[in-house]
């Protein structure tokens, strides 16, 4: 599976995480909406946390200015803390099937 057409969060040195959510970057919206439709047809709901940009609010307009674009692409995907791997390895087999088949 091709896992070039989306944008994976790259851990750094020290970091924690609280393992709440997986956000992954789409290359554009259109490709988020499918592949969101097609995961919540299987009983996978992920989120758009980010979305809508926060620059669109009155008090912060104009603050971060890629905010917007970056928004409207990412999508978290299910995680918590006692997920099993089965179930993460499903998940991720699903989206990038899902994104393979955008592609072709």
């Amino acid at each position: 599976l091709d896992t070039s057409e989306i944008n994976r969060p790259t851990i750094i040195d020290n970091a924690s995480s609280n393992f709440s959510y997986y956000p992954i970057i789409f290359r554009n919206s259109n490709e988020l909406l499918e592949v969101k439709a097609k995961l919540e047809s299987q009983l996978i709901f992920p989120r758009r946390y980010f979305y809508p940009s926060l620059n669109t609010l009155s008090f912060v307009r104009g603050y971060a200015p890629n905010s917007e674009d970056i928004s409207s692409r990412i999508m978290c995907l299910p995680l918590y803390h006692e997920m099993s791997n089965a179930d993460i390895e499903q998940i991720a087999g699903n989206v990038l099937s899902i994104i393979n088949k955008l592609c072709n």
